[in-house]
């Protein structure tokens, strides 16, 4: 018989319960992004982070992980590199997986290169190295997610990503495909929210993040936020990297959820942050009992 909880009520929370998931993108990406991040996930302003396998500073934040289980770290699986002097290319090597890169070698630019040019084939490759190399570094990720979306944007990959999934033990960020997800069983958050501010200034994020958070209804959902030390590297990171890029906007983020008014604001409203590892260990549970 289908069990009629709520997924709340499976997590141990009210039927009618606003569960959040706050997940900070792109830690693995340089210093600055790894410390902020750390310091977010030990304040618990943040529930969860996703690293990104093929970047420099992934292994530092792999070390960390390894270091202290009780953070929930996952995998930001990374096809795409839309910075244009900092580079990254695949785990598997660019050979292995020809149809993700460029002609420099490196991943494509743009989500829309890689949805128009990767083969399923080389992006489930390219997936199950990124989940390798991060169990070799001593890693126990807790979930996988997608850097630039691309994963998601087609049909077959997002396929490909959940049945590695099944295969790891690792839940995925699901905005769509929700089908997906329950046919293997996989609980999964009921919406996902990301911001960009559109005028690049600090009162229209906040406007954006508190609004999202006063429309949040009864369920399991998340938002993803980027965070960053504001240091000589990362400002460097951004001007040389991506000309200029807005440096401010991930310091905003850190800001934002370590803010004590924030923290107030989601307990007025009612909202109870959980991690992805709540999300992990129903899925066990569920799978245990077929």
């Amino acid at each position: 018989m289908a069990d009629t909880k709520t997924l709340p009520e499976e997590l141990g929370f009210a039927p009618d319960a606003k569960l959040l998931i706050i997940n900070a993108d792109d830690s693995g990406l340089c210093h600055s992004a790894n410390m902020a991040t750390l310091r977010a996930l030990e304040m618990g302003a943040i529930s969860t982070t996703t690293a990104m396998p093929p970047c420099p500073w992934f292994a530092e934040m792999a070390g960390i992980a390894a270091a202290n289980p009780e953070l929930d770290v996952g995998l930001h699986l990374t096809v795409n590199c839309e910075w244009r002097r900092y580079r990254w290319a695949p785990v598997a090597g660019s050979g292995a997986v020809p149809s993700l890169v460029g002609p420099d070698g490196f991943f494509w630019p743009s989500e829309e290169d890689t949805v128009a040019h990767g083969t399923v084939e080389d992006a489930r490759t390219e997936m199950r190295a990124q989940i390798e190399r991060a169990l070799v570094l001593g890693m126990k990720p807790t979930h996988l997610d997608n850097h630039m979306g691309p994963l998601h944007y087609r049909l077959d990959f997002f396929e490909a990503m959940v049945e590695l999934g099944h295969e790891y033990g690792l839940p995925v960020r699901t905005p769509f495909y929700h089908e997906v997800a329950a046919a293997h069983d996989m609980p999964c958050i009921q919406s996902f929210g990301m911001y960009y501010a559109p005028d690049g200034g600090k009162k229209s994020k906040f406007d954006l993040y508190e609004a999202h958070l006063a429309n949040l209804e009864p369920g399991v959902h998340e938002i993803a936020v980027h965070l960053a030390d504001d240091t000589d590297e990362w400002r460097e990171l951004c001007y040389v990297a991506v000309d200029d890029h807005p440096w401010e906007d991930r310091i905003f983020d850190y800001e934002y959820v370590t803010s004590t008014a924030t923290k107030n604001r989601l307990e007025t409203l009612g909202i109870h942050l959980i991690g992805y590892r709540a999300l992990q260990e129903l899925w066990k549970k569920r799978l245990g009992s077929r």
